[in-house]
């Protein structure tokens, strides 16, 4: 074997092995393909779903928590139709449901008896941006003249 040969065979057995070490390691696959991290909301059940309107973000999976507080065999199940996805929901007890990342648009959902109604409203994730309430800015010329009442905090 030439000199040539046996360096080559020295270097690439570990260069390749390197390789193969850094593109297999976990850390760089989940890199590339990490999951969206699930919403969450709560929906209480008692003669209706509460609330009957549910914003989410489209595209992240989403955990929806039904509190059924009450025994009425209409509440018993909900179905998702839109998703072709339903669940019993146990009386007096909290039961997780998991609905995968959804498009933007409103998919509702009712009891098994369509009795009871509500909406899953997937908005676009930069609308969800403005909904937090700031309180009111005072109007134009409004400045107490940097005096302020005793007791104020500064």
């Amino acid at each position: 074997m030439s000199f040539e040969a046996r360096l080559l065979v020295a270097a690439g057995g570990p260069l390749a092995a390197g390789l193969a070490l850094i593109w297999t390691t976990p850390w760089r696959r989940d890199a590339d393909h990490r999951p969206a991290r699930a919403q969450q909301r709560r929906i209480i059940v008692r003669a209706g779903y509460n609330p009957s309107e549910v914003h989410v973000d489209a595209g992240s999976p989403i955990l929806l928590v039904f509190q059924r507080q009450e025994t009425s065999a209409c509440s018993e199940r909900v179905v998702f139709p839109g998703l072709g996805i339903s669940a019993t929901l146990p009386a007096f007890a909290e039961t997780t449901l998991e609905l995968p990342a959804v498009a933007v648009g409103t998919y509702p959902f009712t009891c098994e008896m369509e009795m009871l109604h509500g909406e899953l409203i997937a908005d676009p994730p930069a609308a969800r941006v403005n909904r937090v309430s700031l309180p009111p800015c005072a109007p134009a010329g409004a400045s107490d003249g940097g005096q302020r009442a005793q007791g104020e905090p500064r």
